[in-house]
C-alpha cells in the first residue's frame, strides 16, 4: 500500500492514470479497439500521442466501492486525474475553497490481471 495524491478534474469525461503509477502498481492493461486521442489542459497534443491502453482499479470511498477503468497516458508530476466517473459514481462533498475532498480518502485497488478477466469483461459490458 502506498499513498499517492491524485488531481480531481471536473472537466474531462474519463479517469487517467500515468504510466509511471502504472508500471510501478504492476497491473495488467487492456488494449483499446480505438486509439484516443488526447489533449493536455493548456490544447496541445500529449507528448505520448494517443491512447492505447487502460487499466482497472477498484475504487473505494465513503463506504462504497466500484471497478473503474483509467486510461494510461503520460500525466506530466500528476500520477492520477480522477474525473467524472469518479465524481458521478461517488457524487463527492468537495471544499473547493480549500481544494479539499470531504467524507473520507480514495482508496484505489490494483490486483492482478489475469484474476479479474471476468469483472472486466463485465465492466466493459456494462459500458456499451
Amino acid at each position: 500500500m502506498a499513498k499517492q495524491t491524485a488531481l480531481l478534474d471536473s472537466g474531462a469525461t474519463e479517469n487517467f492514470i500515468s504510466f509511471r503509477t502504472w508500471k510501478q502498481l504492476g497491473i495488467g492493461q487492456q488494449e483499446l479497439n480505438e486509439p484516443i486521442m488526447v489533449h493536455n489542459i493548456d490544447s496541445t497534443e500529449n507528448r505520448k500521442g494517443k491512447i492505447t491502453h487502460y487499466c482497472w482499479l477498484r475504487v473505494l470511498y465513503n463506504g462504497k466501492q466500484k471497478l473503474q477503468r483509467f486510461f494510461l497516458t503520460s500525466l506530466g508530476k500528476d500520477r492520477m486525474i480522477l474525473r467524472y466517473p469518479f465524481l458521478q459514481e461517488f457524487n463527492p462533498q468537495i471544499d473547493w475553497t480549500e481544494g479539499e475532498l470531504k467524507g473520507g480518502t480514495v482508496v484505489l485497488q490494483s490486483t492482478k490481471f489475469r484474476y479479474l478477466k471476468r469483472v472486466f469483461r463485465q465492466a466493459e459490458e456494462a459500458l456499451k
